[in-house]
């Protein structure tokens, strides 16, 4: 027997978050937390994201299914019924802060975007003055530009994993292959800062379906990291093997370590333990995104650390075709947001030094 409109409103009218009944793919009925984001009688399809599409077992089984809510992208957990849907919404204050992490991505979008038009102005004038400290300065306002495009980069992915939508361009790709190269770009770089990055790589292709930029983007993130906290002329390793149906990225480094407080609120967004200040934890941002871009994958993250002892992140992911081919290459989700500029000076720029942005080097 469906669920009537009297029923909805006796159990959800006091509900602290929006729900909405949809029948007959429409909105049906809304609750009070859900007036003002809806309105009745509106085809459920008119709040999809742009070339979004209703899945067709949405009656079927429960799902996620990403919905525009007073302009904002949320997940919203759907329920099943007798010939009609349930859809509930995150409450008001997380909506708020998914709007602000869109807002901040977008704040910090415009001004990055003038300061980086201007920089490619100026740089080609100024790149033959004699004058060392004018050449420094120019390298220390490059490497700058190189931080605040890794910062626009994870505020916006921030937004999109706030909203369970994380986008992706899937690829067939040879882990090998692909690992190997980053080890010779990466390592270089490491070089230059007295870190060496070692790479135990299997012979035969190994073939997983990836985002090669986000994938790329976690693991330099997560050698950023390990950089951090390892002393200069240490060794970092990067190895790749296959387990059944799942392939492991293994980035280990023999450094401090995290302690039990650190490595339990690694994930949490913008957590910091109560521990004291270190500038090198950062705003909390990075593990969150690494963590999003693996399970957008089906695959997952895994930290094993003691302190003292080093740290090992172990990265998993699924060696056969996804089974949703809608996350297959297209270009609707192959744009690069840190518009083309080189992927590991942007996500090793905070532990790279001025001297390697020299603005010589660019032109």
């Amino acid at each position: 027997m469906p669920l009537s409109s009297e029923q909805f409103h006796t159990l959800y009218d006091g509900a602290a978050q929006p729900v909405v009944l949809v029948q007959d793919g429409a909105v049906a009925a809304l609750n009070s937390c859900a007036q003002e984001l809806f309105t009745v009688g509106t085809a459920l399809c008119e709040y999809l994201p742009q070339d979004a599409e209703l899945p067709e077992t949405l009656y079927a089984r429960p799902a996620v299914l990403p919905l525009l809510a007073d302009g904002v992208c949320v997940s919203a957990n759907t329920q099943p019924l007798d010939g009609a849907l349930l859809l509930f919404l995150p409450p008001q204050d997380e909506r708020d802060e998914l709007a602000a992490f869109s807002r901040a991505a977008q704040s910090i979008s415009a001004p990055l975007t003038t300061l980086l038009s201007a920089s490619g102005t100026l740089f080609p004038l100024l790149s033959g003055a004699e004058d060392p400290a004018v050449q420094q300065n120019l390298a220390i306002l490059n490497r700058a530009c190189y931080q605040l495009l890794r910062v626009s980069e994870n505020l916006t992915d921030l937004s999109f994993m706030q909203s369970g939508r994380l986008p992706l361009s899937l690829e067939k790709t040879d882990l090998t292959d692909f690992l190997d190269g980053l080890t010779q770009r990466a390592g270089e770089l490491c070089g230059q800062i007295g870190r060496t990055l070692e790479a135990d790589l299997p012979q035969a292709p190994i073939f997983g379906w990836i985002d090669r930029r986000q994938v790329r983007r976690a693991l330099l993130a997560l050698l950023s990291n390990a950089i951090k906290f390892t002393a200069p002329q240490s060794v970092l390793h990067l190895s790749l093997t296959r387990l059944g149906k799942r392939v492991v990225i293994r980035l280990s480094d023999g450094g401090e370590g995290m302690g039990a407080e650190v490595l339990i609120s690694a994930f949490h967004r913008y957590a910091r333990p109560d521990v004291p200040e270190d500038a090198r934890l950062g705003a909390g941002f990075s593990l969150p995104v690494v963590q999003a871009i693996m399970q957008a994958h089906g695959g997952s993250i895994l930290l094993q650390s003691q302190k003292g002892g080093g740290t090992d992140a172990l990265l998993t992911l699924p060696a056969e075709e996804p089974a949703d081919r809608t996350l297959l290459k297209s270009p609707r989700v192959t744009i690069d947001r840190s518009g083309g500029f080189v992927p590991e000076l942007v996500e090793l720029s905070d532990v790279l030094p001025p001297e390697v942005f020299n603005v010589q080097n660019f032109l």
